[in-house]
């Protein structure tokens, strides 16, 4: 699909969706390249995907905030659609909320300080904040 990137790991999968960490050949810049299955059998289902993955991307290419993460282009075969995405390094909201939960029922001393989890919840509320002013609600925070 796009020939001068190059899949050097797998970051996330379920059953429809890929997410790679790909390289630009020429450049070596780091990219995520989310791929996500259109089933064949699946027509109508698949449209929905289709439209909700194009507004996706639409709206994810005209956001600028460091806090965001930058949707640069999207295609579509027969069969996928790829959108080409930063690669941001670091966890997740899923897993930092998985690590303070695991440490929280065990009663073991925090990972992470209160002033770091009041930083992430700052830069989480900021971008929020950024969304609701150009009137975009996210639904799937992580």
């Amino acid at each position: 699909m796009y020939a001068n990137l190059k899949i050097l790991n797998v970051l996330a999968e379920n059953e429809s969706t890929s997410v790679y960490l790909v390289v630009e050949k020429y450049t070596s810049f780091l990219y995520c390249l989310k791929k996500t299955e259109l089933k064949q059998s699946e027509e109508k289902k698949n449209q929905n995907i289709l439209d909700s993955l194009i507004r996706e991307s639409k709206i994810g290419m005209c956001l600028d905030h460091p806090l965001l993460i930058k949707t640069y282009c999207t295609l579509l075969d027969n069969r996928n659609i790829y959108q080409l995405m930063e690669f941001v390094e670091g966890s997740t909201l899923q897993e930092l909320s998985r690590d303070i939960k695991k440490h929280a029922v065990k009663q073991e001393k925090p990972v992470y300080s209160i002033s770091a989890i009041k930083e992430v919840l700052s830069q989480l509320l900021e971008a929020i904040n950024y969304l609701h002013d150009k009137k975009i609600a996210h639904r799937d925070l992580k």
